[in-house]
């Protein structure tokens, strides 16, 4: 099973008091592919699904997937809103759409209703860098968020994810909360592997330089810690 997997999408759209959840995901099993599933009360009512020619095999693709999802689950928040007649735009796939609902098919009810998008995640605006390649979370233990980010962070960088705790004194926690940390930015390979503490989070960025002239510092801290900018 690949162990690289892309954010997925949630947003919901209100009529009254019926709300339906439209949900975009990466799966590799049993064939790679993205699905968005549009559910009332937890269940599923329709589904959308585009296959993709393999699995996801490295950081690259997985951030380009990640893209491709946030297309796809656009398309289909249009769909219901304001185009029930129409089909997702073959431009934003991989491959050809394979649907198993129409668009005619989704109630009515809910067309032209206003969705709640839920707002960028940091891999999302992390991902306007140049560059950018990776945002690993962690809480302020040290303690990553997810187990398939661990081991791609340990295979990469395998001596700072096994010094990370001690590294990550460099932001000192507070006495009257050991729980979060003072916030602040820490370079840890020149353009290439930065520390992150928000205060309660802690996140390595993994950067790819371009030949483009960024301050690398500057741009994660505008998105990670504006008040600090």
């Amino acid at each position: 099973m690949s162990s690289f997997i892309p954010a997925g999408k949630t947003s919901s759209v209100r009529r009254g008091d019926t709300s339906l959840q439209v949900q975009t995901e990466y799966a590799c099993r049993p064939t790679p592919r993205i699905t968005t599933t549009v559910l009332h009360n937890g269940q599923v009512l329709h589904k959308f699904e585009r296959k993709l020619e393999r699995a996801i095999e490295n950081l690259q693709e997985q951030n380009q997937i990640e893209t491709i999802i946030k297309q796809q689950h656009i398309e289909i928040l249009a769909i219901i809103r304001t185009e029930p007649n129409s089909k997702p735009q073959s431009d934003a796939t991989v491959d050809r759409p394979v649907t198993t609902a129409t668009s005619e098919q989704i109630n009515e009810s809910v067309i032209e209703q206003p969705s709640v998008e839920q707002p960028l995640s940091l891999q999302e605006q992390f991902a306007q860098i140049p560059g950018f390649e990776h945002c690993f979370q962690m809480d302020s233990d040290g303690n990553f968020k997810s187990e398939t980010a661990a081991g791609q962070f340990r295979r990469r960088f395998r001596k700072v994810y096994k010094n990370r705790v001690k590294i990550l004194e460099v932001f000192p926690r507070f006495e009257s909360d050991l729980t979060h940390r003072e916030t602040g930015i820490y370079e840890i390979e020149r353009n290439r592997l930065f520390l992150i503490s928000t205060g309660d989070n802690c996140l390595f960025i993994t950067i790819n330089p371009t030949d483009k002239q960024v301050d690398f510092e500057k741009a994660i801290k505008e998105i990670a810690l504006p008040a600090n900018v």
